[in-house]
């Protein structure tokens, strides 16, 4: 196993050939997994019912619970790199640092503001929405009953993470194993734009 992750009352797991595992509570069908499904690089239980794959060719899979379309993925939707499912909807961050959503919107939840740009994670919560953007800033939209989507002013993170998604590793393979290894998404993206990056399926 690679990954894993949590909906309300399933549990989901990545291995390492590209499948997926599902167990727990499964009245929506959100633990069966679709037949052949394969290549996946990430998963996502839905905060509800429902769980979310994102393949190595940048497309995404849903399956259970679809009562207000959370599981209908947007057709020609690709180039994804990272998905993550709310309760009762769905994001999908984009290489080129856009997002996409669909599902549950009595909140606006998958209103993605026009001008977010450069993001580089998303986070599905019960209403509302989140995305990290590669200088550090937080953007939220959506529910703001309790002010979570008040993000406190002058917040910053400084970052080192893996590159989600395809993998993608320097021209001269100075990374370890093929592995994402930049220490901020803007050092990979400066690196993509230079042609320093090559995409390895």
């Amino acid at each position: 196993v690679v990954a894993v992750s949590g909906g309300s009352v399933h549990s989901l797991a990545l291995k390492s050939d590209g499948t997926v595992v599902a167990w727990g509570a499964n009245d929506y069908h959100q633990c069966d997994i679709p037949a052949g499904l394969s290549q996946v690089v990430a998963v996502s239980g839905g905060g509800a019912l429902h769980s979310l794959a994102l393949k190595s060719d940048g497309t995404v899979v849903a399956w259970g619970r679809d009562h207000e379309n959370q599981c209908d993925v947007p057709a020609g939707l690709s180039q994804v790199v990272a998905v993550s499912g709310g309760s009762v909807h769905s994001l999908a961050l984009k290489s080129d640092g856009t997002v996409v959503a669909w599902g549950f919107n009595s909140s606006h939840q998958c209103d993605v503001p026009a001008d977010l740009t450069h993001a580089m994670a998303v986070d599905g919560g019960g209403s509302h929405s989140l995305a990290l953007k590669s200088d550090g800033t937080v953007v939220a939209w959506g529910s703001n009953w309790d002010h979570q989507c008040d993000a406190p002013a002058g917040l910053d993170l400084t970052l080192n993470f893996k590159l989600p998604g395809p993998r993608y590793v320097s021209r001269d393979g100075d990374c370890e194993n093929n592995e994402p290894c930049y220490r901020s998404i803007q050092l990979a993206l400066d690196a993509a734009a230079n042609g320093e990056l090559v995409k390895v399926e």
